[in-house]
């Protein structure tokens, strides 16, 4: 959301806009654990970069920061974050059509009546803005052996979740078309 209210051009130019929705994604902003995990600019040295990010961590067993803290953050979405949200995805939808997906961790998977609590306001916003939601756990073919480590999925799962959200955008044009 920071980066789209630093980048309103960004939501004014696009055609489409998906957000993904994560539970505790509203919860609090996500922590960011410095240029090395989460570089801001290209580095200078690529050889450097590559040394600081990857190699002295593991001959020294050291993280390069101390603590990133819960991804996504954990609880339920903060009331102003929410309202932040809603106002996002109200003004990207004056200008592009929304895709908002609801992607589940293999423990939301394995408790849908919890997931349902947990995407509730999401979905209200959906339905009040008349935007998309396709929630990632109601899809036929998404199961708990597609994840990799939470919340990651492998090739398989990756390319099933390209094809659901390739399916939804093209859905768009179809609509748009009639």
């Amino acid at each position: 959301m920071t980066y789209l209210d630093k980048n309103v051009d960004v939501l004014k130019n696009s055609d489409v806009v998906v957000f993904e929705y994560m539970e505790g994604g509203l919860s609090g902003a996500n922590p960011w654990a410095g240029d090395i995990l989460w570089p801001r600019r290209k580095p200078l040295s690529v050889a450097v970069y590559t040394l600081q990010k990857y190699v002295i961590p593991r001959l020294t067993g050291v993280a390069p920061v101390d603590d990133m803290g819960a991804l996504p953050p954990n609880g339920p979405p903060d009331p102003a974050q929410l309202d932040r949200f809603k106002r996002l995805v109200a003004d990207a939808a004056k200008t592009s059509r929304v895709l908002i997906f609801l992607y589940p961790t293999e423990q939301n998977l394995a408790g849908k009546a919890h997931w349902g609590e947990v995407t509730a306001p999401i979905v209200a916003i959906g339905e009040s803005l008349l935007v998309t939601c396709v929630d990632i756990a109601k899809q036929e073919n998404w199961k708990a052996d597609l994840y990799i480590g939470d919340p990651h999925v492998g090739v398989e799962g990756a390319k099933l979740l390209a094809d659901i959200l390739a399916e939804n955008i093209l859905k768009f044009d179809a609509n748009k078309s009639m």
